[in-house]
């Protein structure tokens, strides 16, 4: 799928950069931006528990309204993934705002990438709610893969991912939140995207694969 207004031609490779992360609810910040560019697409991914719906209805970065990529969750309740997307070139810092979910006890967090040298926001995604969410993806040179993962059990479960990189994991009282991301120069076919959960019950993930 591809959103967004024409942009300027592409000059390099895919530049990926985590962002940072939030914790109690799935609006949050300031996040430093990074210095503004005409091409720079920011990413928010979220982790969350809730009693009722698990769709994001609404998002915006930086004040900018945001296309929900992908959502994954049980519904009505327990965990629930999602990713969104905008391009937002101005602005050094600014929040990601979301409505839709209920959150439970604050259990949620933000995950924020941006993502430099695109002609779009042009994405093939995935969404799971296997205990050990996954994805199996077709990925070309110069993609970014970001997922994002939740789950809940008996303890706060400790999540290992294979496919990606690990950036940061959340817990709070018998839920894990986590995301992870990787630039892959040469092509990588039905590359598959793991996020490990031990003792997990009620998980969901969400993946993006960003093309130029």
């Amino acid at each position: 799928m591809s959103f967004g207004a024409p942009f300027p031609a592409a000059k390099s490779a895919l530049e990926v950069t985590f962002l940072g992360h939030t914790t109690g609810n799935i609006s949050g910040g300031p996040f430093n931006f990074g210095p503004p560019d005409a091409r720079r697409i920011l990413i928010a991914c979220f982790g969350f528990q809730t009693g009722g719906s698990p769709t994001i209805s609404a998002c915006s970065i930086g004040g900018v309204a945001a296309t929900n990529l992908v959502n994954s969750g049980l519904s009505p309740g327990s965990r629930a993934a999602a990713i969104c997307a905008a391009l937002v070139p101005t602005g050094l810092s600014g929040n990601v705002v979301a409505s839709g979910p209920t959150i439970t006890s604050g259990r949620a967090a933000i995950y924020l990438y941006s993502l430099l040298n695109t002609t779009g926001i042009h994405t093939d995604v995935a969404s799971s709610t296997a205990n050990n969410p996954s994805a199996t993806k077709n990925i070309g040179a110069n993609n970014v893969a970001i997922g994002v993962a939740a789950a809940g059990g008996a303890s706060s479960p400790s999540p290992s991912w294979s496919g990606l990189i690990e950036d940061a994991a959340d817990s709070f009282s018998l839920q894990t939140f986590t995301s992870a991301s990787e630039f892959f120069a040469n092509a990588a076919a039905a590359h598959a995207m793991t996020c490990a959960m031990a003792g997990t019950a009620g998980s969901a993930g969400a993946f993006a694969v960003f093309s130029r």
